[in-house]
């Protein structure tokens, strides 16, 4: 159950660098600063059941950090989350890195904007540097109502908040995550599964703040899922946590030009459809985002059609491709364009034979 989720490993959670030298009269000290500060923490009702958690851990803490057959082995696991933490920060970077990238330029604002979002990590060199290694020019492009889908039938932020709080306390994406069931489960099949882990946890004899967490997640959820109205609510406050992000990021991608590029349109389109939204109003969303923070919404100009006699794919800057090597490519036949969906389209195929010819659709 998520009430057993992994804990967090000792040395991360105190802050210590697991390839320095140990130094027991340093740990005693840092973990009595550490106590205090937990203890202060914990007063407030939104970080209680988390720094609570913390201060259950200090008399296993003692004893793994004291032990150093133990010790050693948290300080194996530290490097090994340290690495994988490490790895995720840089996967986001390439991640904002793409979505600049993905128009075919970047522009010396958005450089800036890149490295002081990710601080610490990458310099304005380093972001050339990747420009320069992937063949992406720096471009200054000159930049030249306000309206935002609203999911009104939500749950109260303040309940959201209360879901969201033991949520990241047990590690877990969302109630689905946490009953350990698919969104397209049953409304009854998830409101059976809430209440069986909220029996259990009952039974609990120790009641840590793990137990707590995971008990009053199981009763959100009893009531989220009591009926399918309610639940409704539940999606639609998940599904504008999700427009909130595609917000965040199109404010970040404008925030150097004022304008927001058709390929980064579709880049965000993709997260939208990877997280089950829909399409057709994830788009709406973005471009009046956009609008409300006064961007212009461009698409690229392209010259010149090349041969897909062989179906090579065009020039980088057009960040499209012919044929297969796209996604979404769009073929000519003779004036008009015909798009091949998803995937591979025999009657793009039949249209490249035909013409001769695939490009980006021109709109």
């Amino acid at each position: 159950m998520a009430a057993n989720a992994p804990r967090q490993n000792y040395f991360v959670l105190l802050g210590l660098d697991p390839d320095a030298p140990w130094d027991d009269a340093a740990f005693q000290d840092l973990l009595t600063r550490k106590k205090a500060e937990w203890t202060r923490n914990a007063r407030n009702p939104k970080n209680a059941k988390l720094y609570n958690s913390y201060l259950e851990q200090v008399p296993r803490i003692v004893a793994v950090m004291g032990d150093p057959a133990a010790r050693r082995q948290e300080a194996e696991s530290a490097r090994r989350a340290l690495a994988e933490a490490a790895a995720r920060r840089r996967q986001d970077f390439l991640n904002d890195f793409d979505l600049y990238a993905v128009k075919g330029f970047i522009a010396p604002a958005e450089i800036a904007v890149l490295a002081q979002q990710h601080a610490g990590l990458v310099t304005e060199a380093d972001v050339r540097a990747l420009m320069a290694e992937r063949g992406i020019p720096e471009t200054a492009p000159s930049a030249s109502g306000p309206g935002s889908l609203s999911l009104a039938d939500t749950l109260d932020p303040s309940t959201m908040q209360n879901i969201q709080s033991n949520l990241d306390l047990l590690g877990s994406r969302d109630l689905y995550d946490f009953l350990g069931l698919p969104t397209a489960a049953p409304t009854p099949l998830l409101l059976e599964r809430a209440r069986a882990i909220y029996a259990d946890n009952q039974k609990q004899g120790d009641k840590t703040a793990r137990v707590t967490a995971s008990s009053e997640l199981a009763g959100q959820a009893i009531s989220v899922f009591r009926d399918d109205e309610s639940r409704r609510r539940y999606d639609n406050a998940l599904a504008q946590s999700v427009y909130d992000d595609l917000g965040r990021q199109v404010a970040r991608l404008v925030a150097g030009t004022n304008i927001l590029y058709a390929p980064q349109v579709n880049r965000l389109l993709e997260i939208a459809r990877s997280r089950s939204l829909d399409v057709d109003q994830a788009r709406e969303y973005i471009i009046n985002r956009a609008r409300e923070l006064r961007a212009a919404v461009r698409r690229l100009r392209h010259t010149g059609v090349p041969a897909a006699a062989s179906c090579q794919p065009p020039a980088p800057e057009w960040q499209a491709s012919c044929c297969r090597w796209e996604r979404r490519s769009w073929c000519r036949r003779g004036t008009r364009w015909a798009s091949s969906g998803r995937s591979w389209d025999i009657r793009c195929a039949a249209a490249c034979r035909t013409s001769g010819s695939c490009a980006p659709r021109r709109r």
